[in-house]
């Protein structure tokens, strides 16, 4: 399961974000693997908050390296710009968007929100 999200992660293209920002930062939606994956992160905030668990306290991605898809395509797509201008030399098309998306709802029907349970 590891190995598919990896190569699901590889198809969305990178850019660099603005340091110190965490605008995009909210409450988590991730599938299973992603929510097992980081469950085994440090989380720096309590859930009472609508931040992101994984954001430190200078506003920097905690879980950067294992982050689930949708943080990942967070600015990648021309739908979910960043509200600071950062994004890839190109945006994600919608084609590709729906390539993606059917890839990853092969990996199960449940959704998970920042480890708090399912729906």
């Amino acid at each position: 399961m590891k190995e598919e999200l990896k190569e699901l992660y590889e198809k969305i293209p990178s850019f660099t974000c603005k340091e110190n920002c965490g605008l995009c930062c909210g409450p988590i939606l991730c599938k299973r693997p992603e929510s097992e994956i980081l469950n085994k992160q440090p989380k720096v905030k309590n859930q009472e908050v609508l931040d992101c668990p994984f954001l430190d306290e200078n506003k920097r991605c905690s879980c950067y390296e294992v982050r689930p898809l949708v943080c990942r395509l967070f600015g990648a797509i021309e739908i979910l710009k960043c509200p600071e201008g950062c994004k890839p030399d190109c945006f994600l098309t919608e084609d590709d968007v729906q390539s993606i998306l059917a890839v990853y709802k092969k990996l199960g029907d449940d959704f998970l929100i920042s480890n708090l349970g399912t729906f």
